[in-house]
């Protein structure tokens, strides 16, 4: 396998090193697969890319309780988020979100927040089949605390039982958004694979991984080693075929 490593260095942090754009398009239909892919995983993952100046927390559900709605979604201390541990004198713990709830009372008007987690987190997704009705589980890129617009991770928030499970890259590697992949012919809400890229800049080598998301600690059940490289990005989506 080459290595294939970032393009020229850039004095911009959002176009160095695998957040630098890449300038061809490529097709291919040959990858070695370490595991095997899933038979009841049928789409497309599709990914932005590159490059973010900006982040906006992303709302993970809106849902009615009664009166009120329910909103989960990741927020910062400060809003300086283009700056996030890049310029001086900018807190980059402060710049990183964390899960929070807000629940807002359409009647009376008040509108209560908690905390839900202190996983440093964003990109929070959930099963786009139940999007606008009431969700359990919670996904959301981890965060690294030393480099700005890093993922080492991903974790899952139970909002039933307030449980947060997680699952980290390794020494080295890094990736973008990860999406809920369901599984053809599911029962749960759970019952799908979590879908990323991740990038080794050690080995030089991008990966998409296929992780069961009701077993998320154990690992990738399938790992793609792409034979080209796949920038860090910006968001994602998946679109299945049936």
């Amino acid at each position: 396998m080459p290595q294939i490593q970032a393009d020229e260095p850039s004095p911009n942090f959002f176009l160095d090193g695998n957040f630098s754009p890449v300038f061809e398009e490529r097709d291919t239909d040959e990858m070695e697969v370490i595991g095997e892919i899933p038979d009841d995983l049928q789409g497309h993952f599709l990914r932005v890319a590159p490059n973010p100046v900006c982040v906006l927390s992303e709302a993970a559900y809106r849902t009615f309780d009664g009166d009120e709605v329910v909103l989960l979604a990741s927020r910062s201390n400060t809003a300086d988020i283009a700056g996030a541990g890049t310029s001086e004198g900018n807190n980059l713990q402060e710049n990183q979100g964390r899960l929070h709830e807000w629940r807002i009372n359409l009647a009376t008007g008040s509108v209560i927040e908690r905390s839900v987690s202190e996983t440093p987190c964003d990109f929070t997704r959930v099963n786009d089949d139940f999007a606008c009705h009431k969700t359990r589980f919670v996904y959301a890129g981890i965060f690294n605390t030393e480099r700005a617009f890093t993922f080492d991770g991903v974790v899952n928030y139970d909002g039933e039982t307030g449980a947060t499970v997680e699952f980290r890259y390794g020494p080295d590697r890094h990736g973008g958004e990860a999406v809920f992949a369901p599984k053809r012919g599911g029962t749960s809400e759970d019952d799908g694979y979590i879908v990323c890229f991740v990038h080794d800049e050690a080995a030089h080598q991008s990966e998409c991984l296929i992780i069961d998301a009701q077993n998320l600690t154990v690992g990738p059940v399938a790992t793609l080693i792409m034979p080209f490289r796949v920038p860090y990005g910006f968001h994602a989506g998946w679109v299945g075929t049936h």
